[in-house]
């Protein structure tokens, strides 16, 4: 709280319409709600009135999803990463968390008033998989899943992709794919969110919106 006074006169929030935090899968699930806590109160004493949005797994009990529910515009990034390989290339204690589960605790976070959605890493689930994972899953999102292509960033990690993910028409299926499950409804990408996305410019034939990171026009 000191800091706060001290950064209180100089700089203010007001200007940000979100924050996203994130526990790199480094603490418990009552350590980050202790930490989500923290900083959304920081936040709002500088004058932040906007979106916080937490990216993470951590967040799974009852418990916690009502506190966190008691922030105001709280926006839970569930991170599921993928749907059929978890087993052999999550964390133990990440690939412990089933489908179910995951889709348990965000209708639970739905229920309670937060907006959701899920962050997902296209390029190493079959087609197939990814399609029924998204059926799946869709139904208790509020916002457009957080959809990044898959990066090998050593050479072993190429065995991950999955066999028809060395061709662009698996990227291209799988936008066509998304595009018609999310058809009727008003779910739409925000490009800012997605670091290495499907969607750059067009979304069934319309134009992206692209705005400055977080800021406020």
């Amino acid at each position: 709280m000191r800091i706060c006074g001290k950064l209180g006169r100089s700089y203010r929030c007001a200007r940000y319409a979100c924050g996203t935090l994130t526990s790199a899968r480094a603490c418990s699930e009552d350590k980050a709600v202790e930490h989500i806590e923290l900083v959304n109160h920081v936040a709002r004493e500088l004058g932040f009135s906007g979106e916080l949005m937490y990216f993470g797994c951590e967040i799974n009990s009852s418990w916690a999803l009502r506190r966190l529910a008691m922030i105001d515009s709280f926006f839970l990034i569930y991170a599921v990463d993928n749907f059929s390989k978890r087993d052999s290339l999550l964390t133990k204690t990440k690939a412990r968390i089933t489908l179910a589960d995951a889709k348990s605790v965000l209708a639970h976070a739905r229920d309670l008033g937060m907006n959701t959605t899920i962050a997902y890493i296209a390029g190493i689930d079959p087609l197939d998989e990814m399609r029924r994972g998204f059926c799946e899953m869709l139904e208790v999102l509020t916002r457009f899943p957080i959809i990044n292509i898959y990066q090998i960033q050593t050479s072993g990690q190429a065995d991950i992709f999955d066999s028809e993910a060395t061709r662009l028409e698996y990227y291209i299926k799988c936008r066509i794919m998304i595009e018609k499950m999310l058809k009727h409804t008003t779910m739409r990408p925000r490009r800012w969110e997605n670091y290495r996305p499907l969607w750059y410019e067009y979304f069934q034939g319309r134009r992206v919106v692209v705005d400055a990171y977080g800021e406020n026009e």
